[in-house]
């Protein structure tokens, strides 16, 4: 006598078994282990539901997004093709510092105020040297303090429409030179160190 196989039967046998070795190989609930995960896009959200998190990357950049818990991105790291960039932000998302590589292959520091403007600026170039600059309320440059690409360095200070007024700095051939200027950029009297 022959048996007949019913296909119904044989079909929930497989399901149950796979359901089983599902159930087994679960090490608990939500949990996973990886090795490598690929994605374009990774939320990651708190206990709520809400954003605390995003890494995104595209042919360009890939930033990491960090949030408050009020959904605002408050830190961002981001890396192009030209460097690295952070940018940190106020509870008014205002962007109050940032760090960032510049086009010439030097980095920068901005430092801004509670309105996002900004109050200064530390920078290299990138073949030598590098500059502070300090603006007023006007976002114009008061004190620039820079040393140049032949190793001099000077100090120049703006009045507060941005005018040069005082530059005291070292000359072409070492000696120290100051100058000062009328309140419209104009030179007025200069004095070289030499004797």
């Amino acid at each position: 006598m022959k048996k007949v196989i019913d296909i119904k039967s044989l079909i929930i046998g497989v399901l149950v078994t796979a359901l089983a070795f599902t159930i087994i190989g679960a090490r608990g609930k939500n949990s996973a282990n990886f090795d490598t995960i690929t994605a374009k896009t990774i939320r990651i959200v708190n206990q709520k539901g809400e954003v605390a998190a995003i890494l995104t990357s595209s042919s360009s950049a890939t930033i990491l997004s960090l949030y408050s818990g009020e959904g605002k991105p408050r830190v961002m790291l981001g890396c192009t093709n030209i460097g690295g960039a952070l940018v940190i932000n106020n509870q008014h998302d205002k962007m109050v510092a940032g760090l960032a590589s510049t086009d010439a292959g030097g980095g920068q520091l901005l430092i801004n105020n509670q309105h996002g403007k900004i109050v200064a600026t530390l920078q290299s170039h990138g073949a030598g040297g590098g500059a502070l600059v300090i603006n007023n309320q006007h976002d114009k440059a008061v004190v620039t303090l820079e040393s140049s690409y032949a190793g001099s360095g000077g100090l120049w200070i703006n009045n507060q429409h941005g005018k040069e007024v005082v530059r005291l700095e070292s000359n072409k051939n070492g000696d120290g030179m100051i100058v000062l200027f009328d309140r419209y950029g104009d030179p007025g009297w200069a004095k070289i160190g030499k004797r």
